[in-house]
């Protein structure tokens, strides 16, 4: 089995957890402590694994929309501040360990591509809920430790005990994210439209009904643009299974 690494998190985990006069050979060396307590918890060691490059398309997309929508820019609330020796990080996992950098698209789209393509072949390790939307073989890493699930293509839904947050996988987390809209990645969904609303209108319907209960919700909150709004929503919600600039996956690696 290969693990697929949504890498992203590693050099902002390494720097954060840094002395201030920490110097680069013990960060390295803390680079190389996590890359080896994943590969445990995963119990492979056999990866490919990715980082974020340039040209989100997500951004031009909210480029493209009339002024009046008022969209607020994705990930726009998001701190530019880096912590130590982050860049260098990110180039020791791509020299040392051949993490792939995407360009275009997001590091967790190309993971959700490769977990697409190796199937049960692929196991999915991430911080993000985002890539739960994908069915398969997944290891979340929480504050409380690593959880391992398979996920099916129409997933579960439910409300979190604080009643403030969904907690679900496969289609049914993306169509909740249509309608709360994603405060991480900084879009927005229906107006109104919270996780206690989401789940409520979810949880009981199939693959057949939710999508025209997700629309008739787009409908009634922006009127004339719920189909430009319904669309946009969607694209930047939704984890890619396919796209061009990673047709063929790169060549795992072992560690």
């Amino acid at each position: 089995m290969v693990l697929i690494i949504d890498g992203d998190f590693i050099p902002y985990r390494v720097g954060y957890s840094l002395d201030s006069d920490a110097t680069f050979e013990q960060a390295k060396s803390k680079t190389d402590d996590v890359l080896k307590q994943l590969i445990e918890t995963a119990g492979t060691n056999e990866y490919i694994a990715y980082l974020g490059g340039k040209n989100n398309f997500r951004y031009n997309l909210v480029k493209s929309l009339p002024e009046e929508l008022m969209t607020p820019i994705y990930k726009g609330n998001r701190s530019s501040e880096k912590p130590l020796h982050f860049y260098e990080i990110r180039n020791y996992l791509k020299e040392n360990y051949g993490f792939y950098t995407v360009d275009g698209i997001e590091a967790d789209d190309a993971c959700a591509i490769t977990l697409t393509t190796l199937k049960s072949n692929g196991l999915l390790l991430s911080t993000d809920k985002d890539v739960l939307q994908v069915p398969g073989y997944h290891i979340q890493l929480k504050p409380s430790g690593a959880e391992h699930l398979e996920v099916n293509e129409e997933g579960t839904l439910i409300l979190a005990e604080n009643r403030k947050k969904v907690i679900g996988t496969g289609a049914k987390l993306l169509w909740s994210q249509m309608l709360t809209g994603d405060g991480v990645d900084n879009f927005k969904g229906v107006p109104k439209c919270g996780p206690v609303k989401a789940v409520s209108l979810l949880e009981n319907e199939t693959s057949k009904t939710i999508p025209g209960i997700v629309y008739n919700e787009f409908k009634n909150a922006y009127k004339e643009h719920a189909e430009i709004m319904y669309k946009f929503t969607w694209n930047l919600a939704y984890m890619l299974r396919s796209h061009k600039s990673l047709s063929t996956l790169p060549k795992s690696k072992f560690f």
